[in-house]
């Protein structure tokens, strides 16, 4: 998020500028990064449920007693949801909080 949020600084900038207040700016690149975490806890869910079955797979062909029980548990899936959107939130909050900080001046003058 820092990297995102640094390449989007003169955006960020334009849009102060223009008097839109930073608790909408905070607001809207909140919202960015929920929606980011909750795609990426989807994708993580699938994988690694569909990933399990396919690794018990290939060591079951390789001749390993590997007779385990696969199933899918809502308890897991939440909690990877939750994991990924506590991180990515985590991770956003220095950068959001210079975002709101900075001015307009600020932000057009560093962009050089």
């Amino acid at each position: 998020m820092s990297i995102t949020v640094r390449e989007r600084l003169r955006e960020f900038g334009l849009l102060k500028a223009m008097g839109i207040p930073s608790r909408d700016i905070v607001l809207s690149v909140l919202a960015e990064v929920v929606i980011i975490a909750l795609l990426a806890g989807i994708g993580g869910v699938a994988i690694g449920f569909y990933g399990a079955n396919v690794v018990k797979q290939l060591l079951i062909n390789m001749g390993v007693n590997f007779d385990v029980t696969i199933t899918f548990r809502y308890t897991y899936a939440v909690t990877g949801f939750a994991t990924s959107l506590g991180v990515a939130v985590i991770g956003a909050l220095s950068p959001i909080r210079k975002i709101a900080q900075l001015r307009p001046l600020e932000i057009v003058q560093s962009w050089r």
